[in-house]
């Protein structure tokens, strides 16, 4: 009944729009849903039709952008519109590539990390759907596996890791082996296995990683998956080996300017250098990745070295050094 007392482009944004699950912002719709027949200058206008007509739900929260979104009985019928209309995949693929777009603004470790973390969190219902239409679409798995790296900081951050755990473990089983997204997929997979204490299956998936990169010769995956491998190291232990693993990471990271990766070894180094009670160079190690944290304006990376940087000034007899860094660490990353 409602369907039928709205103009033509109101049921078109309607049946688009039901390819969001858990709400989107306008933007979204806009990259989404825009097109010739719903141009961009009128999104705004349809939103707000559709809201007063009661279809669309809007809401207001924690200072953000309002969210739209539409009650599942209303989403289901859309959807089987957006079929009718013959528009289904290509509308999927439209909102699959929204959110590798947003991936890559976590995936850059830059000034914006904060913003697109609490985004991400936001978008979780859509990330999962997403990353459910690559399942279903082979072509897609490159791109998926792209998102999974660029996801690696923010599901470190956030988690939940038995949900991240499963759904890379399907993508991992769709992807062809010993090819470069079927390696992403195993390192991602490993840091997420690290989270959970699960360090025999992160050395597993961290190993196999190393050895398609290897085979491919991708320097990126081999530098990544080094520093995964040290991390089971680290923790029964063998600080010695651990160390030696990162350092090669670094001497192939850093020439070869993947910065996120060189970040990532040094924060893991700074640690293990820690552990090992080689505290003056944790500190100069600590500081490099701190200077170059600073640098990118990211926070993910920062506090896991300030933390670091903290127990070293501490174990050195400078309290008050430790407890500044400590608290810097802890609101960087509230």
């Amino acid at each position: 009944w409602s369907y039928g007392l709205l103009g033509e482009q109101e049921r078109l944004l309607w049946a688009r729009l039901s390819v969001f699950a858990g709400g989107c912002q306008e933007d979204a719709v806009t990259d989404v849903c825009s097109d010739p027949r719903l141009p961009v200058e009128q999104i705004a206008g349809l939103l707000g039709a559709l809201v007063e007509k009661s279809i669309l739900k809007r809401q207001l929260k924690d200072g953000s952008p309002p969210r739209f979104w539409l009650l599942d009985t209303l989403r289901q019928y859309g959807r089987a519109r957006l079929s009718e209309f013959g528009e289904q995949a290509t509308t999927q693929k439209r909102h699959f590539d929204w959110i590798c777009g947003l991936g890559k603004i976590a995936g850059a470790w830059d000034a914006r990390q904060a913003e697109i973390f609490h985004r991400m969190y936001l978008e979780q219902d859509n990330l999962w759907v997403a990353l459910d239409f690559c399942l279903q679409h082979p072509s897609e798995l490159e791109a998926g596996a792209e998102l999974a790296h660029n996801l690696l900081a923010y599901w470190t951050a956030h988690g939940p890791f038995g949900d991240v755990r499963r759904v890379l473990a399907s993508l991992i089983e769709t992807t062809p082996e010993d090819n470069i997204p079927r390696a992403r997929l195993l390192f991602v997979a490993a840091a997420m296995a690290i989270s959970q204490n699960d360090y025999q299956a992160s050395a597993a998936l961290s190993e196999e990683s190393l050895r398609i990169g290897t085979e491919v010769r991708d320097v990126e995956i081999v530098a990544w998956s080094l520093t995964l491998e040290a991390l089971p190291r680290w923790i029964n232990g063998d600080t010695a080996a651990a160390a030696e693993h990162v350092e090669s990471a670094l001497s192939l990271a850093r020439p070869m300017r993947l910065e996120q990766a060189e970040l990532n070894a040094m924060n893991t180094l700074c640690g293990i250098l820690l552990a090992a009670g080689e505290v003056d160079r944790a500190v100069e190690v600590g500081e490099q990745g701190l200077t170059m944290s600073k640098d990118r304006g990211e926070l993910w990376s920062r506090g896991y070295l300030l933390n670091f940087l903290a127990q070293a000034h501490w174990l050195r007899g400078d309290r008050w050094r430790g407890e500044m860094l400590a608290r810097q660490a802890a609101a960087g990353n509230h």
